[in-house]
């Protein structure tokens, strides 16, 4: 069940990449920058949320 979790949180990273591409692509540095951010915490709580569980 664990896995569904990650795999969500892996789909959502993909798109938020993809957006955050695009603004640093049309000008929006500091916009960028945040999504990548938001894509890191998309994959790292799942991966935590996995090693962490008994």
């Amino acid at each position: 069940m664990l896995y569904i979790h990650l795999l969500i949180g892996a789909l959502a990273a993909i798109h938020a990449f993809a957006y955050g591409r695009w603004l640093m692509n049309n000008g929006n540095r500091w916009g960028g920058g945040i999504i990548y951010i938001i894509v890191l915490i998309c994959i790292a709580l799942p991966v935590y949320r996995i090693m962490t569980s008994p």
